[in-house]
């Protein structure tokens, strides 16, 4: 408050500047006023920009706000735009920012580029945040570092990879103290054990995901690990605990108003249906799985449940409506 009010005499800092808009589009953004947000910003980076005062073409002050829009593009899917933003950051500055203000900008920078599918891409910008940082010093970013490369890795099929970088962010975030982060690495460490087929440590990690999860209150990320423990039962023919922990899922994703949740279940549910033979019920489950993804635009379920009909409409004999499924996977695909 003493910040906005310094802005609004006058008397402000660079520094106070860009904190004060910060401040104000953090509490715009908890209240879903997003546009509100990014003009907060855009309107700090004019003026930033407008009194440089002979110094840097773009000092800290600026920098952290520019890190804040872009994460605010982020928010809202932009990465091709929060990806341009970061780089232009970067070649403005040329290496003069701190290094942790600059490892801040890389890691964002290889967070877009993996939404983006340019895996490689992300990889090396990782690695340099790594060459950068003293875990000592910076834990907490060198463990988002480590899990953005996990993920990556497990996306380009190297679980070994991903097990090995996942672990390391493991074993920070446990020293930070931060229980849902564990929780959620946690959870990301079960699926890469999942993809290797060491079924004993996948099990163990998604249920001690789930235990600090569930100290935690966070339904939504609860019902994340809840879905891969149920794929992981499924996957060893445990169909009535998976079925129940998809139930489950369902019921917090209504309650949540979170229909991402609540398709991926229904389809789990669809998945499990066909492996008890009922493949009537799993079309049903299949079914409203992808009217929910074509409401709402979850684009890589809706692939995945297209597959998954098209797979019992071939089992039941029905080769037009399955052909029609994997054509329209196949646009999705292409587009």
């Amino acid at each position: 408050y003493g910040l906005l009010l310094k802005c609004a005499g006058g008397d402000a800092t660079r520094e106070d500047i860009s904190r004060a808009a910060i401040v104000r589009t953090q509490f715009y953004q908890r209240a879903g006023l997003l546009d509100e947000a990014r003009q907060i910003l855009d309107e700090a980076t004019v003026r930033l920009r407008e009194d440089s005062g002979g110094g840097r073409q773009v000092d800290d002050a600026l920098a952290v706000v520019t890190l804040h829009r872009a994460r605010l593009d982020f928010h809202v899917s932009a990465f091709s735009e929060g990806e341009h933003r970061l780089s232009v950051l970067l070649e403005e500055t040329r290496g003069e920012l701190p290094v942790e203000l600059r490892s801040h900008v890389y890691v964002e920078l290889a967070w877009a580029q993996l939404q983006l599918g340019r895996t490689r891409e992300s990889v090396r910008t990782s690695e340099l945040v790594l060459r950068l940082l003293d875990a000592h010093i910076h834990a907490e970013l060198v463990a988002r570092t480590h899990t953005q490369l996990g993920f990556a890795l497990y996306k380009e099929s190297d679980y070994a990879g991903s097990v090995m970088h996942y672990d390391r962010a493991l074993r920070l975030r446990k020293q930070i103290g931060d229980s849902l982060a564990v929780a959620r690495t946690l959870n990301n460490l079960g699926l890469s054990y999942r993809a290797l087929e060491q079924w004993n440590e996948a099990e163990d990690s998604l249920r001690e995901s789930l235990r600090l999860k569930g100290s935690s209150g966070d339904e939504l990320s609860l019902a994340a690990s809840l879905l891969n423990l149920a794929f992981l039962l499924l996957d060893r023919g445990q169909l009535d605990e998976a079925e129940e922990s998809a139930r489950r899922c369902v019921d917090i994703g209504q309650r949540h108003s979170h229909p991402e949740t609540e398709a991926e279940a229904r389809g789990l549910l669809g998945e499990i249906a066909r492996a008890r033979g009922d493949h009537p019920l799993a079309r049903r489950h299949l079914t409203e799985d992808l009217e929910i993804c074509e409401r709402t635009g979850h684009e890589s379920e809706r692939l995945a449940t297209l597959r998954r009909l098209a797979q019992v409409l071939l089992e039941d004999g029905d080769y037009e409506e399955a052909a029609l499924r994997l054509e329209s996977a196949r646009g999705l695909l292409s587009e």
